[in-house]
């Protein structure tokens, strides 16, 4: 039997706000919750913690937090953003 809700997906973008929604791992089977990261150094501490676990969803957490960077950092010139994320 097919469902008709979307499938879920542990991590998501949202460029609009900006932020990246996941859902914390480590609660699950238990408990399902999502929390969010609107600054990297907070998407770090939910990789750090296990929140966000699994290569794929790693992946996508990490590209996303390059796209989150680029999106709240000050600096319009490339090189300035590239010295400023690393």
């Amino acid at each position: 039997m097919l469902s008709s809700n979307p499938p879920l997906r542990p991590v998501t973008f949202h460029p609009d706000i900006p932020e990246i929604r996941f859902i914390i791992q480590t609660l699950l089977p238990e408990e399902f919750r999502e929390d969010s990261a609107r600054e990297v150094d907070r998407l770090a501490a939910a990789i750090r913690c296990l929140e966000i676990r699994g290569a794929p969803a790693l992946g996508v957490a990490g590209a996303y937090g390059v796209a989150l960077a680029a999106l709240i950092s000050p600096f319009i010139d490339f090189d300035l953003f590239l010295q400023d994320i690393r």
